[in-house]
């Protein structure tokens, strides 16, 4: 499980994500991501879509275990958000870990190997053309 610090939980950070932030798209999950002075936090959002009670929990017990493993190789000062979509639900777990690894590259989360363990993250800037 994600340490607490680790954690977004309030609808105020989720809030800032989604309205500050920029998104990577991925038939199983979306993923938001915005800049912060210092850290690194995650959080899930599962809509009553992807299923009932027991199947968005265990899917956000899988993505939480996945998000665990790979934290310690993202930059620091970010809060990231991943948003299931349906059929997220149905997927094995080395598939959401697959998903998660390519969203977290495509937002360039993840540190190079020669970066020092406190490298920043800076967001990439839009393709010309989007909003």
């Amino acid at each position: 499980m994600l340490p607490r610090d680790q954690r977004l939980r309030a609808r105020e950070d989720f809030q800032r994500v989604y309205r500050s932030g920029r998104g990577w798209a991925h038939p199983l999950m979306v993923l938001h991501v915005v800049q912060r002075p210092a850290g690194k936090r995650a959080g899930f959002s599962i809509s009553k879509k992807v299923g009932n009670a027991v199947v968005r929990n265990r899917l956000r017990r899988r993505l939480r275990e996945i998000v665990r493993s790979h934290v310690p190789g993202w930059k620091e000062g970010l809060d990231a958000v991943f948003v299931a979509r349906p059929d997220a639900a149905a997927a094995p777990f080395e598939e959401l870990a697959a998903v998660v690894a390519e969203l977290a590259r495509r937002a360039r989360l993840v540190r190079e190997p020669e970066q020092p363990p406190d490298s920043p993250y800076i967001m990439p800037a839009r393709p010309a053309g989007k909003r």
